[in-house]
C-alpha cells in the first residue's frame, strides 16, 4: 500500500510541474517576478503594512467588510465604488497595485463613501473621521510623498 501512496503522490507532482509549464511560467519565475515587481516599488509594502495597521484600530470594525445589503439596501444605490479595508488589504497581499497612487485612490475612497453616505452626527461618521486621521498620519510619516498629494488630488471632507 505504500507503493500506491507514493505513486499517488508523484502523479500529483508531475501534474503540477506540467500545468507551470503549460502556463509558461515556473513557481520560480512567478516568485522572481513578484520579487521584482516588489523591487519596483518597495512603498507598496508599507501600504501593506498601514493596512494592517488600520485594522488594529477598534473604529475601523465597520469598514472591514462590505456594507450588507440585507441590513443597508440603499448604499449600493448611492455608492458607485464600494470598497473595503478586507479588500485592500487583499489587493496588497497580492499585488494587485501597480502603484501607492492606486492604493490611497482606494483608501480615499473608503472614507468618501463614509462622509457621503453616513450622517455627520453617526457613530460610523466619527468612525471613519477617527480612522482617516489616522489614515493620514500614518501616511504622512510612512509615505510622506504621498501625503502630500491628498489635498491636491481629492476633495479632503
Amino acid at each position: 500500500s505504500n507503493k500506491k501512496t507514493g505513486s499517488k503522490k508523484s502523479g500529483r507532482e508531475s501534474r503540477s510541474r506540467k500545468s507551470d509549464k503549460e502556463g509558461g511560467e515556473s513557481r520560480e519565475d512567478r516568485s522572481n517576478r513578484r520579487s521584482l515587481k516588489r523591487g519596483i516599488d518597495d512603498k507598496l509594502e508599507i501600504c501593506e503594512e498601514i493596512v494592517s495597521d488600520l485594522l488594529k484600530i477598534p473604529e475601523s470594525a465597520d469598514f472591514i467588510d462590505l456594507v450588507d445589503k440585507k441590513k443597508v439596501p440603499d448604499y449600493y444605490d448611492l455608492i458607485q465604488r464600494p470598497i473595503c479595508l478586507s479588500q485592500i488589504k487583499e489587493k496588497t497581499l497580492y499585488l494587485q497595485y501597480e502603484s501607492c497612487e492606486e492604493f490611497l485612490d482606494d483608501m480615499l475612497t473608503l472614507f468618501e463613501n463614509c462622509f457621503s453616505y453616513n450622517l455627520e452626527q453617526s457613530e460610523v461618521y466619527d468612525n471613519g473621521r477617527t480612522l482617516r486621521l489616522a489614515f493620514l498620519s500614518m501616511l504622512k510619516s510612512r509615505l510622506p510623498h504621498l501625503h502630500k498629494t491628498v489635498g491636491k488630488s481629492r476633495k479632503s471632507e
